[in-house]
């Protein structure tokens, strides 16, 4: 997977499922090697900044932030306080203000062998150094069967945002797409997305449109042998 933001002067990074690679000097360089990686974001406010996630359901999660362009990386521990392994899918920097982050996560607050995943959206007021639990929606809170997917945010300040959930316990195996119109502080779920061959939903991404917050695309892809969907809102959701 290769990660690149908007500009020629942002850096590129590329990852492997265990390391972050960067693209400098015209080779490839190994940045850091981590336990798993699922996304890299790069901050629009300042290039130098990105987050790393790497998820994982059985052990303590944690991301990886680099403050200098790419150069060093370290890991973050997400929520240390949380009872039970912590899966951090998603960390998305702030389009607006630098020191503001967003990250879904899922945590088992009942391990092995019952398995409780509660699904969970934190904030961060210092670029990603501490974390409080945002969502205060109890279907977005307190879940067995929801877990949290991507989450993408408004060009004109996180007025909007968009957090999108997989039930993975048959028959009920859709995807729900949840929306905040007051930076977080609570949820409103705006549309569902049924499977369409009957599998679990498996990777799922959400980009909202830079000069339209109505205008929302979203990949399904289900697991098994399942279809990848495009799907497309024109009406926020």
């Amino acid at each position: 997977q290769l990660f690149t933001a908007n500009a020629i002067v942002y850096p590129i990074y590329a990852i492997d499922g265990a390391n972050i690679y960067q693209f400098t000097g015209g080779v490839w360089v190994l940045r850091q090697a981590t336990a798993g990686t699922d996304h890299i974001r790069i901050s629009s406010v300042n290039p130098d900044v990105a987050f790393a996630s790497a998820f994982g359901v059985d052990s303590i999660s944690q991301f990886y932030r680099t403050t200098n362009g790419g150069a060093t990386w370290s890991a973050i521990t997400l929520d240390p306080a949380a009872v039970g392994p912590v899966s951090v899918h998603d960390v998305y920097p702030d389009p607006i203000e630098e020191d503001v982050v967003w990250a879904t996560a899922m945590v088992d607050s009942n391990p092995a062998p019952q398995f409780t995943y509660n699904s969970r959206i934190y904030q961060s007021l210092d670029q990603g150094s501490t974390w409080a639990v945002s969502n205060t929606n109890a279907e977005l809170a307190i879940s067995s069967v929801l877990r949290p997917q991507e989450i993408t945010i408004s060009n004109d300040g996180h007025k909007i945002l968009y957090v999108e959930n997989s039930e993975a316990i048959a028959p009920n195996r859709v995807a729900r797409v949840h929306r905040s119109t007051n930076g977080g502080s609570s949820w409103s779920l705006v549309n569902t997305f049924s499977s369409v061959s009957g599998n679990i939903f498996g990777d799922t991404m959400l980009e909202m449109s830079v000069s339209d917050n109505n205008r929302i695309l979203a990949s399904v892809q289900e697991t098994g042998g399942g279809t990848l969907t495009i799907r497309e809102s024109t009406n926020g959701g």
